[in-house]
């Protein structure tokens, strides 16, 4: 009876705990771009409250103001914005994405579809200088909770002398995350 008992659970655990709270994983990109906003180090993994984690590393640390949308006088510039996007179906194609700025005095995230539509909000934080961290639960990416997908970031920079145009790092490789 006992070892019945345990050999259930042990099922339990691997079938509806195991994977989908076990994933993470942790990749580098090449010092590749100009810019405050080159990515070194990209993450996932599972918060406690089952939601996905997402997060970028930059080479240099910046300030969150610097995601910040340009003056109404430039309006026609696009903001300063981490991006992170989401190919649920696994096409190819980003289905759901995040963008990261800073808006009203602190860090936003809002959760869209290919077409702009809105979605939600995410949790977006700032673990370090140089990191932005965002939480997304399951239903924003338009998912079953089990099912893999697959994910990347892009960052959008200009600013400095460097950046007078653009500065752009995207990581073209996409990343299995349950």
């Amino acid at each position: 009876m006992r070892k019945g008992l345990v050999v259930a659970l042990a099922v339990a655990l691997l079938v509806f705990g195991g994977p989908a709270l076990a994933d993470k994983g942790t990749f580098r990109d090449r010092n590749d771009t100009s810019g405050r906003l080159d990515m070194k180090r990209f993450a996932h993994g599972h918060a406690v409250s089952g939601a996905v984690v997402h997060k970028v590393t930059m080479f240099r640390g910046f300030p969150s103001r610097l995601l910040k949308a340009p003056s109404p006088a430039k309006r026609q510039l696009k903001p300063n914005t981490v991006w992170f996007f989401f190919d649920t179906n696994r096409d190819n194609r980003a289905e759901r994405s995040v963008a990261v700025r800073w808006n009203r005095g602190q860090l936003r995230a809002v959760v869209t579809n290919q077409s702009g539509r809105v979605f939600g909000k995410a949790k977006a934080s700032r673990p370090n200088q140089r990191s932005i961290k965002i939480k997304v639960k399951h239903g924003l990416l338009g998912r079953n909770r089990f099912r893999p997908y697959e994910w990347w970031p892009n960052t959008y920079f200009r600013g400095d002398e460097v950046c007078s145009r653009k500065c752009s790092d995207t990581v073209r490789r996409s990343r299995l995350h349950d």
